[in-house]
């Protein structure tokens, strides 16, 4: 029979919690701001759709301008009223350029925040 020697357990587990740490705070701040500027840099939007929440964060990703949608919804809105059947769009909303990008970018936050502690 032979022993194997465990490393010290709370050096592990400080490891652990330093990386839930990081993951918490990737969630809470840098996704978010990285997304907000990702649509504002990539996508040339003046007021991005990501929000920090209780829980973390929210995208709200618009296919067009906050003027474009408010009118959009208005006109379905009378053509429903008038007993017009309105069927949504099946199209993309994003190229798959930018969904690159932001690949790309989530990526590269993601690679630089969570590194293990040595």
């Amino acid at each position: 029979m032979f022993q194997v020697q465990l490393p010290d357990t709370r050096h592990v587990v400080a490891q652990l919690e330093g990386m839930v740490k990081k993951i918490h705070e990737l969630e809470r701040h840098g996704v978010v701001n990285e997304v907000r500027d990702w649509e504002t840099q990539d996508v040339h939007r003046k007021r991005p759709g990501a929000r920090h929440t209780r829980n973390g964060a929210r995208v709200y990703f618009r296919p067009h301008s906050r003027y474009e949608m408010r009118r959009h919804m208005l006109n379905i809105r009378r053509l429903k009223r008038h007993g017009v059947m309105v069927m949504p769009s099946t199209r993309p909303i994003l190229r798959r350029v930018m969904i690159d990008r932001l690949w790309d970018r989530m990526t590269a936050l993601v690679n630089g925040a969570l590194t293990w502690q040595k």
